[in-house]
């Protein structure tokens, strides 16, 4: 540990014993207010210090360490590995105290079976938690931080790894990993056996990519999460259930409870048993505790008010999960159940009309609707009509008989599996119909890029909705909506054009943006059979934005790392061209050809491809597209994975000087020759590399021979997505680094020396 990290741990100690000696004093003198501020600030820097406290060092990555732990949760199998969470129990180097901590494993190729519930000793390498950082993209970091986890790594093949303890038992993740087998061994259609055995103990590794897709498109993925729709659905279940006991149990013995106070306590049981099949994930727990309230208020006969078990339930989570404020279901979740109480106040009495859902749910999704767009850049009528259908679907017929299926599935199999099999042909008619739907013309939203504080005056737009007529304040609805539209990034101008170098990890992925027009160089890579990075980050970056059309992909070469993602992109963005080298044209399903010194004008900005190729190469890197961007003094250069055999072809061809360069092949030893790197003498440098990728990109003596030569250097495993706005005189202020912009405390620090 460093002293600077002491210090920072010492402040944290400083600020907490402040906090509460103030909350002590505010609270002995009844101000509450204050009190409860000073509480809260207390709570949040005591936890925000254990997460500091948990975190792996820097100098710590890529250390190997002998541990011993349990296995939790239910170990997912994708491709040729298992995926795992580890409760470390005892860390062989102290130096990575305290104990107790979560890990994420992966375990390549393993020769063995892991089970829930297992005590192991093994030989893991750590590195600490880091995601790509790109707006609109998934922040990997902070799922994990919300999920506990202190650092992630995988097993190395060493001789320690052994089992020290079966699961066995009656763990309950041993037992939900046991039912999530036996419903796999069922005789049904592999896409709605995947969705029954997610519906049923959360698991969801065995849905495929298509189906994760098909259910994000129609906005539909929160009904595969056992989430408080689900914990909430069984908890009705229960009630009604218990109501209807009761009444007939009644007539012919005493059952010394009054008929609510009986319903309650069955409901929460079956609640809280649903919840346990789940594994108690946050949000099932969120829900929990919601209901707890909820029924607690009921049982003791209090009269409820808008806000009083709203605010008790808010507090609660915030005390047991304080984490969960990281997440987007926690604010959804909250907003959601604050607008059902409101709604159900202004509903009139009495029995199920069909309107009257109809008017519900669309009430419920416009008002979501500011939320949605702030965590999810997206809003869709699509979502809108699947869920009207998908949400009663699987409320009300599909997991009460997934549950009761599971239930029968031990008591009499043969009834079990036929409860099942309707389930599955329930699910099967679901899918078919998503996809049926996605296949209309609806409209669909990006905003483009809103800022934060436009989707606060939105949300409050929509609370106006709702508000009484005769206040008069209906009609700042609209004006307050139309915060949404405006932008957040600086509208170009003739001549001038932006340049976005994503994260992506180990692979490459540029957008060009001139005032009319983009170009998309490379898609970035794989990350597994079902994700690429094209997936969670560059479309996400691109509908961030608000573009739904390319007007150029060019596709530089074929290798994973910069193609992965083109059918990807294709299904997800309206594309005119796609550019690929002559070289490609059987791999790549391009329209264009890069190699033929193609030159093209976009609102005052040039485009040319330069022709670096010759039949004489043997590496398909050298056969690379190559593109230059320029507008007055100032350019750009793409290109690609070429070589020095590439590079001095160029040369050969009176390349100039550059203003930026994207280093060729991520700044290989084998790439950046001398005389190219002298002759561009580019102003900045980008390395597009992952983090600690194995093959040491950007290599030591390429970031010396720019160095030398005075050119500023970024790197997209250190800064995240860069944005750079040039004009024909050159840069417009300085570099955008999606990273340095947020640099909340929890994020793993970046040690160049030890990368």
């Amino acid at each position: 540990m460093t002293l600077a990290y002491h210090s920072r741990i010492l402040a944290n100690s400083t600020v907490i014993f402040c906090c509460f000696a103030g909350f002590v004093f505010f609270g002995f003198r009844r101000n509450w207010i204050i009190a409860g501020f000073l509480f809260g600030l207390c709570w949040a820097s005591f936890h925000g210090q254990r997460l500091v406290e948990n975190a792996l060092p820097s100098n710590l990555n890529g250390v190997d360490f002998d541990v011993i732990g349990t296995i939790t949760g239910i170990p997912k199998r994708t491709d040729n590995k298992l995926r795992f969470y580890f409760a470390v129990e005892k860390i062989n180097d102290k130096r990575l105290a305290p104990a107790n901590r979560l890990l994420s494993l992966a375990w390549y190729d393993p020769d063995v079976e892991l089970q829930a519930g297992e005590r192991w000793q093994l030989t893991v390498r750590l590195k600490q938690n880091r995601g790509f950082m790109n707006p609109g993209g998934f922040d990997y970091e902070k799922w994990l931080i919300g999920k506990g986890v202190s650092a992630t790594g995988y097993v190395r093949e060493r001789e320690p790894n052994r089992r020290l303890q079966p699961g066995g038992g009656l763990s309950l993740d041993g037992l939900r990993q046991r039912l999530s087998t036996r419903l796999a061994g069922l005789d049904l259609p592999d896409q709605p056996l995947s969705l029954i055995r997610a519906l049923a103990v959360g698991d969801g590794s065995a849905i495929s990519a298509a189906s994760w897709d098909l259910f994000r498109r129609t906005g539909t993925t929160h009904l595969l999460v056992i989430s408080g729709l689900h914990i909430t659905l069984v908890a009705g279940v229960g009630w009604w259930l218990a109501g209807f006991f009761w009444s007939h149990a009644a007539r012919v013995t005493d059952i010394g409870l009054c008929r609510e106070t009986f319903a309650g306590l069955v409901s929460m049981s079956m609640a809280c048993l649903y919840a346990a099949l789940a594994g108690f994930t946050v949000p099932t727990t969120r829900a929990l505790i919601m209901l707890l309230v909820y029924f607690g208020y009921r049982l003791m006969r209090r009269h409820m008010t808008f806000m009083e078990p709203l605010s008790i339930a808010l507090l609660l989570v915030l005390l047991l999960q304080p984490l969960s404020v990281m997440t987007a279901g926690f604010w959804l979740s909250f907003f959601a159940v604050g607008l059902i109480f409101y709604l159900q106040r202004l509903s009139p009495p009495g029995r199920f009309n069909p309107l009257h859902w109809f008017i519900w749910h669309g009430a419920l999704s416009l008002g979501l609707a500011p939320m949605t767009l702030l965590f999810f850049s997206f809003a869709s009528v699509l979502s809108v009509a699947a869920n009207f259908i998908a949400v009663p679907l699987l409320t009300v017929l599909v997991v009460p008989l997934v549950l009761l299926g599971v239930l029968m599935l031990f008591i009499h199999p043969a009834v079990g599996q036929g409860v099942l099999q309707l389930s599955g042909l329930l699910l099967q008619w679901l899918l078919d119909f998503l996809d049926r739907l996605t296949a209309l013309v609806v409209w669909q939203w990006w905003p483009a890029g809103a800022p934060g504080w436009s989707y606060a005056l939105a949300v409050m737009a929509v609370a106006l909705l709702f508000v009484p007529r005769g206040t008069g304040l209906n009609w700042l609805t609209l004006p307050l909506s139309a915060a949404l539209l405006w932008p957040a990034q600086p509208v170009l101008r003739e001549g001038e054009f932006a340049l976005s170098v994503i994260d992506v990890g180990q692979g490459l992925s540029v957008l060009v943006e001139t005032r009319e027009h983009a170009l998309l160089f490379d898609t970035g890579g794989r990350l597994s059979s079902r994700t690429s990075s094209a997936d969670v980050a560059v479309i996400p970056y691109l509908r961030h934005l608000g573009l739904s059309k390319l007007d150029r992909l060019v596709i530089s070469h074929p290798d994973t790392d910069h193609a992965a993602g083109l059918a990807d992109i294709r299904d997800a963005i309206s594309i005119d061209t796609v550019s690929t080298a002559k070289r490609f044209q059987g791999q790549i399903d391009a329209g264009e050809i890069c190699d033929q010194q193609l030159q093209w004008r976009w609102n005052g900005v040039i485009f040319a491809f330069l022709n670096a190729s010759a039949n004489t190469f043997k590496k398909d890197n050298d056969h690379s597209c190559v593109l230059r961007v320029s507008s007055g003094q100032t350019s750009i250069l793409l290109a690609g994975d070429i070589e020095q055999t590439a590079e001095q072809r160029l040369l050969e061809q009176g390349l100039q000087r550059t203003t930026l360069l994207v280093a060729p092949h991520h700044g290989s030893r084998t790439s950046s020759s001398a005389a190219f790197v002298e002759t561009l003498a580019p102003a900045y440098v980008v390395y597009s590399v992952g983090y600690r990728n194995p093959y040491g990109f950007p290599h030591e003596d390429v970031r010396q021979r720019y160095a030398a030569l005075g050119a500023q250097a970024y790197r997209t495993d250190r800064d995240g997505l860069l944005k750079f706005h040039f004009t024909a005189l050159g840069l417009v202020g300085a570099p955008q680094s999606y990273r340095n912009a947020h640099r909340e405390f929890w994020r793993s620090k970046f040690d160049l020396r030890l990368e």
